[in-house]
């Protein structure tokens, strides 16, 4: 069995697929198939395609119902051990990407690697030595440009097509979580993306929607608990701090959250009447 299936899921994006095939294109190390899934696009993708025709092990362009229902095509499409999913616009690290996973011996469901995002702001994004259900109650994903996942739980447990752009941390909240697939972090810099996709358009509903399918309500009311903070305007929470500094923690706890919310509806209230 073929190791890796590179996925790259498109949708009139002709100049974003041209990088990311020119990404692909250049690797060093060739022992891998590319797969190509277009959703019928109207501009010039087919013919980016037809041009780099040689290095795509296998392409379709044909009307889809999304993201996810273009990502569940491909899977089904691949014969790799593992799935990597480089949608249009994102890139390979660099030419010598695929050949430095191969050095690495892993055998673990879910492996996440080192992705890198600019736009504004530069950053590495390192994945998580651990994994845990704080991890991503708190706003964290496993970036699926980075994520090296086996092909047998993506048939097992398909993206789930009713959610249009959370259904990634459907499945990695359920594998990871409730059926404890193995995971390891990879220490390799697998891929690039600029900011301003899909990948960062605001999830808050649909997780919230994820979160209430898959767990009972008092492991929802937990989550309703720890995200209040994060949903709440950082420069509104250390006057609030400074206030009750000396206070016992658990009294520190409730005036922070009554105080806090006072707050906040007295911020919203103003905005409403601007």
């Amino acid at each position: 069995m073929m190791r890796l299936s590179i996925i790259t899921i498109c949708y009139n994006n002709s100049e974003g697929l041209e990088r990311t095939i020119r990404s692909i294109e250049s690797q060093t190390y060739k022992d891998f198939e590319y797969i190509v899934v277009d959703g019928a696009s109207q501009d010039q993708s087919v013919e980016v395609i037809h041009a780099h025709e040689s290095c795509i092990s296998k392409w379709i362009s044909e009307p889809d119902t999304g993201i996810y229902n273009a990502m569940n095509k491909g899977v089904r499409m691949a014969s790799g051990e593992y799935c990597l999913f480089i949608n249009s616009g994102d890139e390979l690290y660099k030419p010598t990407t695929v050949e430095e996973i191969y050095r690495q011996s892993f055998d673990e469901d879910f492996v996440q690697g080192i992705i890198y995002r600019f736009n504004k702001k530069d950053i590495f994004l390192f994945p998580s030595q651990e994994i845990s259900l704080a991890f991503y109650i708190y706003g964290n994903n496993n970036y699926h440009q980075a994520s090296l996942i086996k092909r047998k739980m993506l048939l097992e447990r398909p993206y789930d097509e009713k959610y249009r752009i959370a259904s990634d941390l459907k499945f990695n909240v359920e594998s990871l979580i409730i059926h404890n697939c193995s995971y390891r972090p990879l220490n390799v810099i697998i891929a690039k993306y600029e900011m301003g996709g899909v990948s960062t358009t605001p999830h808050h509903f649909e997780n919230a929607e994820i979160y209430k399918e898959l767990f009972p309500q008092r492991l929802l009311n937990d989550y309703k608990r720890m995200t209040f903070c994060f949903r709440f305007p950082v420069k509104y929470i250390f006057p609030l701090l400074e206030k009750i500094g000396n206070l016992p923690l658990f009294e520190k706890t409730k005036r922070l959250i009554r105080n806090g919310k006072a707050l906040h509806n007295a911020h919203n209230h103003s905005n409403n009447k601007n």
